[in-house]
């Protein structure tokens, strides 16, 4: 199996395996600090439930509001002997994506609904921290992980009112990789993003630039002297559009390992425009067939363009992941 990144075609999607080890042991070593379950997310595709019911133990459903509440239970009678729907009830604690309301009252007759069944059980209750991602400085961030934390408390506390007892867990991997010691006052950690990390969390001071696991491999593939541009075979269907929108045309939207003087400035579907930030792009000295290597913005949508990730220890590639596609 062994090969170098040379024999590879591109544009393809590098893992490199020590990183990934070294971030996923990062994760467990603040969660054990912090007393906390690690309860890591993958974002893979939208399964049966009723079909993994009967193969696992125990499956957990996320629900999000009334009326998912209200399907689990008209489908009761199809469970398997012996089975419940086990329920992981989220909520919004002010990003406003999804959830039931922390602070009302929905979120408390559901939990009442499902303790009160005798084929429902709550396995936890959970937030979302996606608010964290467009916080940049310290102070603010350590503040809004506090808010988020001391409103699932609060709901847990209303809960032991009612007879109510379950674990509380919130994610994001910023919260989860800049954790404030309150965040002990919970169950569990639920991060996603930590196992590759990428550009975006760089950015979030989540991680090092040396921490980040996953990058897209590309090659040059033709020369621009009149624009002092090169032409690289890595367009939005090897990288994505993440971060284009947020940061070009002033900043970078990705980061060209080894290259500061390097932008890519623009896309289409297979090839990627790179310009020099400062000076004229001398293109002699990016040969046709020069690899180059781009940290992605934002890993989960990088990876989701790839059908297979090259697994490699230090220059070599030692394996290959298969990941599940689709939704």
């Amino acid at each position: 199996m062994a090969k170098t990144f040379s024999d590879l075609d591109t544009p393809c999607f590098l893992v490199d395996l020590d990183k990934v080890k070294q971030n996923a042991q990062r994760m467990l070593d603040t969660c054990a600090r912090l007393n906390l379950q690690l309860r890591a997310h993958t974002k893979t595709h939208k399964t049966l439930c009723l079909a993994l019911v009967e193969k696992l133990d125990k499956f957990h459903v996320m629900v999000s509001g009334p009326d998912g509440l209200a399907t689990l239970k008209a489908h009761t009678e199809n469970l398997p002997a012996g089975k419940k729907w086990s329920i992981v009830l989220e909520v919004d604690c002010g990003y406003g994506r999804t959830g039931f309301a922390v602070w009302g009252q929905e979120v408390i007759d559901a939990a009442l609904v499902i303790t009160k069944s005798a084929s429902l059980e709550l396995e936890a209750i959970y937030c979302h921290c996606g608010d964290l991602y467009s916080v940049r400085s310290k102070q603010l961030r350590e503040a809004q992980q506090k808010r988020n934390a001391a409103s699932l408390c609060g709901l847990q506390e209303k809960l032991k009112k009612f007879g109510v007892s379950c674990k509380f867990g919130t994610g994001s991997t910023p919260t989860c990789s800049l954790p404030i010691e309150f965040n002990r006052n919970l169950s569990e950690f639920h991060p996603g993003a930590y196992i590759f990390y990428d550009y975006e969390q760089y950015l979030l001071n989540a991680c090092k630039e040396s921490d980040i696991a996953c990058r897209v491999m590309t090659r040059v593939v033709a020369h621009k002297p009149e624009l002092n541009m090169i032409i690289v075979d890595c367009g939005f269907t090897a990288i994505s559009h993440d971060g284009m929108a947020q940061r070009l045309p002033d900043a970078d939207f990705c980061l060209i390992q080894g290259e500061a003087n390097l932008k890519m400035i623009g896309m289409s579907q297979e090839l990627g425009k790179i310009v020099a930030k400062e000076g004229d792009l001398d293109c002699s000295q990016y040969p046709i067939g020069t690899i180059l290597f781009i940290f992605p913005y934002h890993t989960c949508a990088a990876a989701a363009m790839h059908k297979e990730y090259f697994v490699h220890c230090a220059d070599t590639v030692v394996t290959t992941w298969t990941p599940v596609r689709g939704w």
